[in-house]
């Protein structure tokens, strides 16, 4: 399972939810809390918690592929020519 942390508005979010979608993938896409209109069906994150999953972070998205984070974008389309979900 795929796991795409991200928040509104981000290009590179949206581009790794496209790549997991062109290529057939599940994925789950959580949004980082920024004080945005909130969605019903949507599913939140605080920055805190954020923070404690990838302290290292600089950027959006995070992802995290079967429990493994992967990185950003780059790390994930790195990942994503060398395996076969």
């Amino acid at each position: 399972m795929i796991i795409v942390y991200g928040k509104p508005g981000c290009p590179q979010c949206d581009q790794a939810k496209a790549l997991s979608q062109t290529r057939g993938l599940e994925y789950h896409y959580i949004e980082l809390d920024v004080g945005q209109p909130k969605k019903l069906d949507g599913e939140y994150i605080s920055r805190d918690t954020f923070m404690m999953l990838f302290p290292e972070a600089r950027a959006v998205p995070q992802i995290v592929v079967d429990d493994t984070h992967v990185g950003g974008i780059r790390e994930f389309q790195e990942y994503l020519k060398g395996q076969t979900l």
